[in-house]
């Protein structure tokens, strides 16, 4: 039996998506947490895990804005996750200006707040 090509090779593993309540109050009660115009970052340090979710509110939109907003947040997510720091969990949470925001907007600020929270990998550049 031959295995089936992974069609997906950039996809973010469930493994790696935040699931169930318990994690979510647990981050919240004793994560960090950093704040921009459109985004806020929360993450914290968990031997073993390297966890992420998106969260969206309403107030972003209705679903078609949720979900554009929250494919450009993977997008930008999947593009700089091998340079963040491992054992971490980070939960992003989109603020209503980021329905208006273009993905470069919502890239730069992704970056900007890994920056400030210190979650990048020892590289040049950061």
């Amino acid at each position: 039996m031959t295995a089936t090509p992974n069609l997906r090779p950039h996809r973010l593993p469930r493994k790696k998506i935040l699931r169930g309540r318990n994690a979510f109050q647990l981050l919240k009660a004793e994560g960090h947490r950093k704040a921009g115009k459109l985004l806020v970052c929360n993450f914290l340090e968990i031997s073993g895990h390297d966890q992420v979710a998106f969260i969206l509110s309403k107030r972003c939109g209705p679903a078609v804005v949720r979900n554009r907003i929250r494919r450009r947040l993977k997008e930008a997510f999947r593009h700089c996750r091998q340079d963040i720091l491992s054992d971490r969990v980070v939960v992003w949470i989109a603020r209503a200006p980021a329905a208006a925001a273009t993905y470069a907007e919502l890239e730069a600020e992704m970056h900007e707040l890994l920056t400030k929270s210190k979650l990048w990998r020892a590289k040049d550049g950061f």
